[in-house]
């Protein structure tokens, strides 16, 4: 799984590496659920983080692209 960012660390990222950073966490999102699926994956909680995680990258991302128009 990737490690967890902070909102600093994501701002302070480019429109590419965020980008990059949304399709790794999506991975682990379904990586996850497939482990889960599997009865296999001991902290469900990890979905709905990774999910959060997602939405906070896109909400950034988006913001960025605002603000170069």
């Amino acid at each position: 799984m990737a490690k967890a960012l902070t909102v600093k660390d994501l701002r302070e990222m480019t429109p590419e590496k965020l980008t990059a950073q949304i399709a790794d966490l999506q991975k682990d999102l379904t990586a996850a659920q497939k482990s889960l699926a599997d009865q296999s994956l001991p902290n469900p909680r990890v979905i709905s983080k990774t999910r959060r995680e997602i939405a906070r990258a896109k909400t950034i991302l988006n913001e960025k692209k605002k603000e170069e128009k």
